[in-house]
């Protein structure tokens, strides 16, 4: 399955959703948006697991013409809060030549 965040839209609802190094790619002002959508696609306490790089804060076009949104834990902890999930754990690991955030999330009740 391959599908735009931005325009996701599927008549059936995961238990699970591995996102790793892909949320990286979406701009901040989209992000509250794009999560909304993944937990609309979830059964209530469904697991997320999210990862961006650690110790950075930029959300900007890379030279290469992707995006590149990186923020610290706090601030990736508000913008899975607001999509209505509830991070469970952390865990810090070295991917793609750097160290990662990645975060173990629930979903909480239903959602439209």
């Amino acid at each position: 399955l391959q599908q735009e965040f931005r325009t996701l839209s599927m008549p059936w609802r995961f238990h699970g959703v591995f996102s790793l190094a892909s949320l990286m790619h979406v701009p901040r002002k989209e992000l509250d948006e794009v999560l909304l959508r993944i937990r609309q696609h979830m059964v209530p306490g469904g697991i997320l697991l999210t990862s961006l790089p650690a110790g950075r804060d930029h959300d900007r076009m890379m030279e290469d013409g992707r995006w590149e949104n990186a923020m610290p834990l706090a601030m990736h902890f508000e913008f899975l809060s607001r999509a209505g999930f509830r991070p469970l754990e952390v865990h810090s690991t070295n991917l793609y030549r750097g160290t990662w955030d990645v975060v173990v999330s629930q979903a909480a009740g239903p959602c439209a």
